[in-house]
């Protein structure tokens, strides 16, 4: 997607910030960010939930389908892209809880059980699009190509 040479914006989403998704990911597009990583908090204070988790990452992943697939690096979005192609790293499926779970083949959220269902709503919202990625990978079509579809609609 983007070059590797430049670096990750890790953004750290508490309880405050996840209830706004729209204004987070619009206020790094203006800032020029190209590379994101967003890292809910689990401990602390601020805490964020399952619910609220998976929310934001939906609604992030909306606009970023939309408007921004190949000049915006989403490291989950990416991730979860890679395992819709079968190239993704899983390094936790050796937990118990993990072996039965829907989301097993996308999972790389090392370390952040407490939000499962977080993710798994991200996943099931995001499965039609990584379908439709996965395949315009396959036949060696950009990704992008997704966000002209969508526009037809």
């Amino acid at each position: 997607m983007t070059g590797c040479h430049e670096s990750t914006r890790v953004v750290v989403v508490d309880n405050c910030n996840v209830r706004e998704p729209g204004k987070v990911y619009q206020s790094l597009r203006q800032s020029g960010s190209k590379n994101l990583h967003f890292l809910p908090q689990t401990l602390g204070e601020k805490p964020v939930t399952p619910e609220v988790w998976g929310q934001f990452l939906t609604q992030i992943f909306a606009m970023w389908v939309r408007e921004d697939i190949g000049q915006i690096s989403v490291r989950l979005f990416d991730e979860t892209l890679n395992g819709w192609c079968g190239t993704a790293l899983c390094d936790k499926k050796d937990l118990m809880k993990c072996q039965t779970c829907p989301g097993r083949r996308l999972c790389t959220a090392a370390n952040d059980d407490e939000l499962c269902q977080g993710y798994l709503a991200f996943y099931d919202y995001s499965a039609p699009f990584m379908k439709v990625m996965r395949d315009l990978k396959k036949h060696n079509r950009s990704t992008q190509e997704l966000m002209a579809l969508l526009r037809q609609k």
